[in-house]
């Protein structure tokens, strides 16, 4: 397999960066598409109507992918301790598995997501009420498609190819971002053009992911007949998987509850906060990415029993990813007005985005550590320790400080709570590694 890698081996620093390279291009290359899709919205969509409908249905969209998510990730992790081992068998078994466990899901997703978008944004009283549930449903569709790329995409990286769910995500981007000037400049058809154009991307991502996966059938084994779970394979998935996957969800319903708070407020606050959060997004890129490489890598070194090597990934990850984001952090603080005058040319809307990702940025710094403790925590398979860590984090802290600072401090106080949050992470991941209890996940499997 040309993409194939053994990340139990050679320098650390080198194979850091070289195997979270593709997810960093990958991750900047749909934050790309994020930030025109948000910009393209604000100049031909309606302004901060249209911005504020994507803002709210994209906060429910991100909840379900990342559940999605979650769940490959315990597959990728299996399949990745597997590859670690050299247990060919066992890497095709749960390959199969994983995926067609994901073809069930997508369609259970998407057929809920489509008979519940309306009512989901009266619950959040959206206030493009309307623009809200046309887009929404319409990204319903693409749902089952996103479980599918998600699905072939775990599998690729866990064996250390990062670069062909990179290529995929780079032809999804693009045909996203033509089709959203076509269907939005070109045609004028406001919302659903940008979720049509998201959904077509979608299908194009899942078929190539499922084609290079196809390719490599002397690893993963995959046919028609290959496509059935095996008991033993999906409870080692779901084991894996579904901490993750409820960790993930909890951080995604914590932003609805806050984006339910933003919205008593009105539009423009509303479109403000979905403008923060797509340069949010883009200041985190690199984290994300170093977290995808560590729990790959550490995913790798605990089949092979590797512990020193574990340690070391850890301690280096957190020094890269931390400098990285210092270096980001001041570049947003001193461009802010600049940068949200990218995103729209409403005056209000610009107050408010400029003073929320001024406050907002600086919780990067906190992101960026914690994230590569869940890398360490994922990769050895002890996901229960994540959902806790998201717990505290996004529940006991974010929730809490959000509702009482917004009831106290109002609008300043809820874009204070949310920057404060993602600290409780920190000491926690700090322990966990200093404790060595990562270690009792290794010798337990």
């Amino acid at each position: 397999m040309s993409g194939q890698n053994d990340l139990t081996q050679g320098n650390i620093t080198s194979m850091l960066l070289r195997y979270a390279g593709p997810f960093v291009v990958s991750n900047v290359l749909q934050a790309t598409y994020n930030i025109a899709d948000m910009i393209i919205a604000g100049h031909y969509g309606g302004s901060s109507y249209a911005q504020s409908a994507i803002g709210n249905s994209s906060t429910v969209i991100n909840l379900l992918t990342q559940v999605i998510i979650g769940i490959t990730i315990g597959g990728g992790v299996l399949i990745g301790q597997y590859y670690g081992a050299k247990q060919k068998k066992d890497c095709q078994e749960t390959t199969g598995s994983l995926l067609t466990l994901g073809i069930l899901i997508g369609v259970g997703v998407s057929v809920l997501l489509f008979l519940m978008a309306n009512q989901i944004m009266i619950w959040m009283d959206a206030p493009a009420l309307e623009q809200s549930q046309q887009y929404l449903r319409i990204c319903a569709v693409g749902m089952f498609f996103v479980t599918v790329y998600n699905s072939a995409c775990a599998a690729l990286r866990a064996v250390g190819d990062s670069k062909r769910p990179f290529l995929c995500v780079a032809v999804s981007v693009i045909l996203n971002i033509i089709l959203d000037l076509v269907f939005m400049a070109g045609l004028g058809m406001g919302v659903a053009g940008a979720a049509w154009a998201t959904v077509i991307a979608q299908i194009v991502s899942a078929l190539l992911s499922v084609y290079y996966l196809w390719r490599e059938k002397e690893l993963f084994g995959l046919c028609v007949q290959a496509l059935k779970m095996q008991r033993d394979k999906v409870k080692g998935v779901l084991k894996v998987g579904l901490p993750c996957a409820v960790q993930m969800s909890v951080v995604s319903i914590a932003w609805i509850v806050v984006t339910t708070l933003v919205n008593s407020y009105d539009v423009n606050v509303s479109a403000a906060s979905s403008v923060t959060m797509k340069i949010s997004q883009l200041a985190q890129l690199f984290s994300a990415a170093m977290y995808s490489a560590v729990s790959g890598i550490v995913a790798q070194c605990a089949g092979a029993k590797d512990y020193d090597r574990i340690r070391k990934v850890v301690h280096r990850a957190i020094a890269i990813t931390l400098s990285v984001t210092v270096v980001l952090v001041v570049i947003v603080e001193l461009t802010a007005p600049g940068l949200v005058a990218i995103f729209t040319p409403d005056p209000e809307t610009q107050y408010y985005a400029a003073i929320n990702v001024r406050i907002d940025i600086l919780g990067q710094l906190f992101f960026a550590v914690f994230m590569i403790y869940h890398g360490l925590a994922v990769g050895v398979g002890n996901t229960w320790f994540v959902f806790f860590s998201s717990f505290c984090n996004c529940i006991l802290a974010r929730l809490i400080l959000a509702v009482t600072f917004n009831h106290f401090f109002g609008l300043m106080g809820l874009y204070w709570a949310c920057m404060i949050a993602p600290f409780v992470s920190v000491p926690l991941g700090f322990w966990y590694e200093k404790s060595n209890r990562w270690m009792r996940s290794i010798a337990k499997d």
